[in-house]
């Protein structure tokens, strides 16, 4: 269910005795990696809540081709979300610490990639008066057929490979 983040508050009321897990990301391209980490996240907690990064502040991945509400549609529809909600460039003093405390999640899920982890251990670190468990996943293979060992750069990749052939 989409949601504001207006509704945080109201979320962690009507879950109240449930392990509410909580993430961010972008999702620009939608892949198999992104699905298995999400699902990974919901086998961890009751209810899962997923933040997508607006598209202020993704400018920095160069040119997106899905604005915010469609990624938001989209990781909306997998199984393993129950609520999605829009992070803001605007909200302060940092953006996630903004939708943390409004939400207080048991547990922040992160990958062990991810550009901004120091960023989100001391946010995590600060919001601990909340009783969130530092939680870190990294998207590796899961099967032999590779399916979830990919990422959005492959992708990007791979498309840029397959035009220069042309």
């Amino acid at each position: 269910m989409i949601i504001t983040k207006d509704n945080l508050r109201d979320i962690r009321a009507k879950h109240s005795t449930e392990t509410i897990g909580f993430v961010t990301g972008a999702y620009h391209i939608l892949h198999p990696g992104h699905a298995w980490f999400l699902k990974e996240c919901k086998r961890n907690c009751n209810i899962f809540v997923v933040a997508i990064a607006d598209d202020e502040i993704t400018k920095y991945k160069r040119k997106t081709h899905l604005n915010t509400d469609q990624r938001m549609y989209l990781v909306d529809s997998l199984k393993a979300v129950d609520y999605t909600v829009k992070e803001e460039m605007n909200m302060p003093p940092h953006n996630v610490s903004g939708l943390v405390r409004l939400l207080q999640p048991n547990t922040w899920f992160t990958n062990s990639d991810n550009p901004n982890l120091e960023t989100y251990l001391n946010l995590i670190r600060k919001q601990n008066r909340h009783s969130i468990r530092q939680t870190y996943m990294k998207i590796t293979a899961r099967n032999d057929n590779g399916i979830y060992n990919i990422s959005t750069s492959e992708i990007i990749r791979r498309i840029r490979n397959s035009h220069d052939k042309r």
